[in-house]
């Protein structure tokens, strides 16, 4: 087979893959999106009671295990910036040792909410963990997102606690204070950005929040410093995702390419002894 046939194979090969990368505004129903960020006690807005903030990613979107966008497909990219996270009780309990719930910051520029907003780019951030919490620009901003679209707009809600009308996150961790093991979870309506009107179903409690998150924290390893003084001025010391963990495996679209690029081969092959 000449070299010529198989870059050929492959060349159409990818051509295929690209066809079937399916843009963000192209995903509908119910999905289930994966996170991996971020979050930190220090750089915390002057003037609120702000506790805690964080920046974070969305890796993938998919339904009951079916993918149905992947970070980076159709060359975009989603990442989050949650902010206004107020302690309201930190008492003894739960299944780690302490549960906390969180409401959202006052005092200052904070409007009583925690917020998350979600902002696309084409720019792949990679080294997420390096990014320091010193580059934090505003309340509800950070410098590596800069110049992005705001993609979404949501504010947690309360309902997460049955008959609590003021909690809008709950964590069961097994420290007051970050870093911290344990999970949480919240309800949050969409408020605005770009692609509100896609995702502003209203299809939870009962009509009042568009999405249910769950997430696992622990410690960061990204925070590598043996010194407790940098550690607390520029480290995210916590790291928080979905709470599912598995083994590193290609891409379903790396393994399409590899398949799809082998069938193109063994059709220029079987045509090479036909003739």
């Amino acid at each position: 087979m000449k070299i010529k046939q198989i870059a050929m194979a492959v060349a159409a090969t990818a051509m295929m893959s690209s066809a079937f990368a399916v843009p963000l505004s192209s995903v509908s129903g119910a999905s289930e999106w994966k996170l991996l960020g971020y979050t930190t006690e220090k750089n915390t807005t002057a003037g609120t009671n702000e506790s805690t903030w964080g920046i974070g990613r969305i890796t993938t979107m998919d339904d009951a295990g079916d993918p149905l966008w992947t970070a980076g497909e159709n060359g975009e990219y989603l990442y989050y910036v949650i902010y206004g996270i107020a302690d309201a009780s930190v008492t003894p309990g739960g299944s780690f040792g302490f549960l906390i719930n969180n409401v959202g910051a006052t005092g200052g520029v904070a409007d009583g909410k925690i917020h998350i907003d979600l902002y696309k780019s084409s720019i792949n951030l990679s080294s997420f963990g390096s990014n320091s919490v010193t580059d934090r620009t505003g309340y509800g901003t950070f410098a590596a997102f800069a110049g992005m679209e705001l993609y979404l707009s949501t504010v947690l809600v309360p309902g997460v606690i049955t008959g609590d009308s003021s909690t809008v996150l709950t964590q069961d961790v097994n420290a007051a204070t970050t870093p911290a093991t344990g999970v949480g979870s919240f309800y949050a309506e969409v408020t605005g950005g770009a692609s509100a009107t896609q995702w502003d179903t209203n299809t939870l409690l009962a009509g009042d929040a568009d999405f249910f998150g769950k997430f696992s924290a622990k410690p960061s390893t990204d925070c590598k410093t043996t010194s407790a003084a940098a550690i607390a001025g520029t480290c995210f010391e916590q790291r928080i995702d979905d709470p599912i963990t598995a083994a590193s495996i290609p891409e379903p679209t790396s393994i399409s390419l590899l398949g799809m690029a082998l069938a193109g081969m063994g059709l220029a092959l079987r045509r090479r002894k036909q003739a």
